[in-house]
């Protein structure tokens, strides 16, 4: 019997990647997106002024697959926070129902963005689509060539707590990874422009 379609699936996700010179990982990373379970996704890709062939890279796996999109604005190197800056900026302009932040030198669990739409797609049911939310999780640290450091980044920096942190340690100390998170639209509203 098929599965029943659910709130999830139908939930569309702009995915926001800024490289600099990542020519050696990405198409690791970008097959890590390409191969995941939730399918309704777009990839916004802005490069830095790369010397390394990435740009060329990108291109070629831009034109191999649709759902990727470089963002060519002509305005050179500014950096890799007004790089994301700029990205939240377009995305914010373009109105997606979620945006999801990845790292050029990250790799994808298959189902990463099936998890993370079905727990907003529950947090928005139980909370309203106007109300900002963010939906992140752990991470493994990996070194270069991918082989484990650690399963859990959480425990790597010394953060453990049963369940979650409480919320005062939250305030004081940040446990959320930026390329980890999902964001609906209400918080990336909020949240841009980037002061």
């Amino acid at each position: 019997m098929p599965r029943r379609a659910t709130e999830a699936d139908a939930m569309r996700v702009l995915i926001l990647m800024a490289t600099f010179n990542g020519a050696s990982f990405l198409a690791t990373q970008i097959d890590s997106i390409r191969n995941q379970t939730h399918v309704d996704w777009r990839l916004l890709i802005r490069d830095d002024g790369s010397n390394d062939g990435t740009p060329e890279l990108l291109s070629a796996l831009a034109a191999a697959e649709p759902r990727i999109e470089l963002l060519d604005d002509r305005r050179g190197r500014i950096g890799v926070l007004e790089n994301f800056s700029l990205l939240l900026e377009v995305a914010a302009a373009r109105g997606p129902e979620t945006v999801a932040l990845a790292d050029q030198d990250d790799h994808w669990e298959p189902d990463k963005l099936a998890r993370q739409t079905a727990a907003m797609a529950h947090l928005q049911h139980k909370h309203g689509d106007d109300i900002p939310c963010l939906v992140h999780c752990d991470l493994a640290v990996v070194d270069a060539r991918m082989r484990p450091i650690s399963l859990s980044f959480v425990r790597y920096q010394g953060l453990s707590w049963p369940h979650r942190p409480p919320l005062a340690t939250c305030l004081v100390q940040n446990h959320v990874v930026g390329c980890t998170i999902l964001a609906n639209r209400a918080l990336l509203d909020r949240a841009t422009p980037i002061p």
